[in-house]
């Protein structure tokens, strides 16, 4: 029987192991590694080159969806199903980083075991009680206006407007200061802002982002 080679990354070693445990019952399943941070995957998944990646949405540093964005640039055929214990707030920027299902942490071992044959032979298995976020997503996509800035740009403006500095919102995503500051040049440009407060306004004019929540004054730089 052909082996599945499955790699998981989950910041709790426990829930790791669970599911190492369940998955390794069936014959067809291999788990052939496993990361507890986004970093640590990053680095082992390109070589070991699995069939099909359990990345965990919220890992402390660089969240999964940012790994997941990361792991594609390197591996564009890369399988990828996000598990999350947060219902679909996330289902929309999982599937535009590149993700190829969704699946509920409650998910029982058939759902979990099914989802994962789904993916090795090219489906996209999506937890049904999800459906209805990702239809939502779908439809206000549709009706969004033409936004110059890509996911990323528009992640940090978001940010910006909340007043964090470029070190906070790189520690935020999980990237570098530099990055942050190399997507405020673009970000600036493409909105031709005089500064980030000018881009900032012309965003929230447009409605391409939302309307600042307050920041905690500790979490500023």
């Amino acid at each position: 029987m052909s082996q599945i080679r499955v790699f998981l990354v989950d910041d709790h070693h426990v829930v790791c192991e669970g599911i190492r445990q369940m998955l390794e019952q069936e014959d067809d399943l291999t788990v052939v590694g496993d990361a507890q941070s986004g970093e640590d995957a990053l680095l082992r998944i390109p070589d070991i080159a699995p069939d099909v990646v359990l990345l965990d949405i919220r890992l402390a540093g660089m969240d999964g969806i940012e790994t997941l964005r990361q792991l594609k640039a390197v591996s564009p055929d890369l399988r990828v199903i996000m598990l999350t214990s947060y219902g679909d707030e996330y289902i929309g920027p999982s599937i535009e980083a590149g993700a190829i299902g969704y699946l509920l942490k409650r998910a029982n071992r058939a759902e979990m075991v099914g989802a994962i044959r789904e993916a090795a032979r090219g489906g996209a298995p999506l937890d049904s009680r999800v459906t209805p976020g990702l239809l939502q997503h779908l439809r206000a996509a549709s009706q969004a206006p033409d936004v110059p800035l890509s996911a990323r740009e528009t992640q940090v403006l978001q940010l910006a407007a909340a007043g964090l500095s470029n070190k906070w919102i790189g520690f935020r995503l999980g990237v570098t200061q530099t990055t942050i500051k190399n997507h405020m040049t673009s970000i600036m440009q493409k909105l031709d802002a005089n500064d980030r407060t000018h881009a900032v306004t012309i965003a929230l004019r447009r409605g391409w982002i939302k309307n600042p929540v307050p920041v905690e004054q500790e979490t500023r730089a």
